[in-house]
């Protein structure tokens, strides 16, 4: 709360240069040292006021007014500070940040702030939806959460999904996060209320155990090591292009993560060690082997494979050539080169077909599952879940920090869905299914009194004493709920 006051001022009689005394100015401090001293201070009461109040950072200001009463200057400090209250909750402009756009700070966060691994893909999708948008052109101090708000929701309309409108509302939020903490923005973050869209869950495509070795004899003999580490360890593409051979002890069976790309550590920040599995040393020992550099993987010239790399091409490429695909296109090129509509069609399989209009051969085109060479990551862990490992062995084969994260890493599929019928009771369902529509049949036009059921019926396996609940599997049940 604002106040104000007067000061009391201290001063001590000294010589002056020129003989005589002189009056000089002490602080409260020195003038208490002094009396204990046993020398004279005179005490004199400022006759200006002086105001405190909180200012636009909320720390406290303390200043001198030329108010003449005591009321006048309460009434001052007052307006200081409800102004600096108005400009914490962005009412009104921040001082010194008048001439500040979104876009500016964006460039300052991106400059200062921004990660390094970052900085690229960060760097175009501001640039993009922010700093080339009007709404980088808007001053800092007017923007609210409603324009905000407003923008994501053109990004929508435009064709966006939620997760991308999603990720620009986090980076936002940093933005003016760090900039607080930085001192180049003072105020309420305008981000914290924006609306969180509802993000969709991508499909993933994961090989299935019996499709791992189909997948690795088919990939080129240069890169088939690459692959295999990725499906057996689950490491990420930037972690396999900065493996160094020192990182391999193939006496111990363990290998030691701990760079990223250009980066010294890994995407998490930590240093791990993982066992080598049985099937992947053959492998490993073939790399280091043929390889002429430091790494373990490296490009034809000896150097680190730059990030830009792109595996995702060849991971399809592979695909397509082990028959791991989604169908395939024949296509009649005869009646593609006249420009004919449905010159192709989708089929199962790549059996020799032609064509029904000019009986041509179709050629069969591969359509590979669509996967990228991060979902080797994603296969790793779903089959250690379907191995049985628990979640806290699940989560330390990762390398993740927050399981939340690794269960985004584990897909079910319909054969794991089947292992429901195990919990299911085991009956013959054609006795079973018919002696539920026959007693139903027959007791169509039975009195209440007349219906009776057979012990050798299996729907009694089903049903609570009472009649109303249907049995818990796997816990025992005491209190049913009963109707009056």
């Amino acid at each position: 709360m604002a106040s104000v006051y007067r000061r009391t001022l201290h001063y001590v009689r000294v010589t002056a240069p020129g003989g005589g005394s002189a009056k000089r100015r002490v602080s409260a401090a020195e003038a208490t040292r002094l009396r204990k001293a046993g020398q004279a201070v005179e005490e004199v009461t400022d006759e200006r006021w002086h105001v405190r109040y909180r200012d636009a950072t909320g720390a406290w200001r303390d200043e001198r007014c030329l108010a003449r009463t005591k009321t006048e200057a309460q009434r001052l400090a007052d307006d200081l500070d409800r102004k600096a209250e108005r400009q914490r909750h962005g009412l009104e402009p921040m001082p010194g940040l008048q001439t500040l756009t979104l876009g500016e700070l964006c460039e300052w966060w991106l400059k200062h702030k921004c990660p390094a691994a970052s900085l690229s893909r960060e760097k175009s999708r501001l640039r993009k939806h922010v700093i080339g948008d009007p709404i980088g052109q808007l001053l800092v101090q007017r923007l609210t959460t409603a324009r905000i708000d407003e923008r994501l929701r053109d990004m929508e309309v435009a064709g966006l999904s939620p997760n991308t409108v999603n990720h620009l509302r986090r980076r936002l939020s940093t933005v003016f996060r760090r900039a607080g903490k930085a001192g180049v923005w003072t105020g309420p973050n305008p981000v914290v209320d924006v609306e969180v869209r509802r993000e969709h869950e991508r499909a993933y495509v994961t090989l299935k155990l019996n499709e791992i070795a189909l997948f690795l004899v088919n990939v080129p003999e240069q890169w088939r090591a690459l692959f295999a580490m990725a499906l057996f360890l689950g490491l990420r593409k930037g972690e396999l292009f900065a493996l160094r051979k020192s990182d391999i002890d193939f006496d111990a069976r363990t290998v030691t993560i701990h760079s990223s790309h250009e980066r010294a550590t890994t995407k998490g920040g930590h240093v791990d060690t993982l066992p080598i599995p049985d099937q992947l040393v053959p492998f490993l020992k073939y790399a280091v082997e043929k390889s002429g550099s430091e790494f373990v993987f490296p490009s034809e010239d000896g150097k680190r494979h730059p990030s830009s790399t792109n595996l995702a091409v060849l991971t399809r490429r592979i695909l397509g050539r082990a028959g791991i695909v989604d169908g395939y296109d024949h296509v009649c090129r005869r009646c593609k080169a006249k420009g004919r509509e449905d010159h192709t069609e989708r089929f199962p399989d790549d059996a020799e077909r032609r064509c029904k209009r000019c009986k041509m051969r179709l050629w069969p085109k591969a359509i590979p599952r669509p996967m990228r060479f991060h979902d080797t990551r994603h296969t790793f862990g779903t089959l250690l879940a379907q191995g049985g490992f628990d979640g806290v062995r699940l989560q330390r084969a990762m390398r993740h920090r927050d399981f939340k994260m690794t269960a985004r890493y584990v897909h079910t599929n319909v054969d794991d869905l089947r292992a429901v019928t195990n919990i299911l009771p085991r009956t013959n369902p054609v006795p079973f299914a018919g002696s539920l529509l026959d007693g139903a049949k027959n007791t169509k036009n039975e009195g209440p009194g007349s219906r009776e059921i057979s012990k050798e019926n299996p729907a009694l396996q089903l049903a609570r004493p009472t009649g109303f609940e249907p049995v818990a599997f796997g816990f025992v049940v005491r209190r049913s709920i009963q109707l009056s």
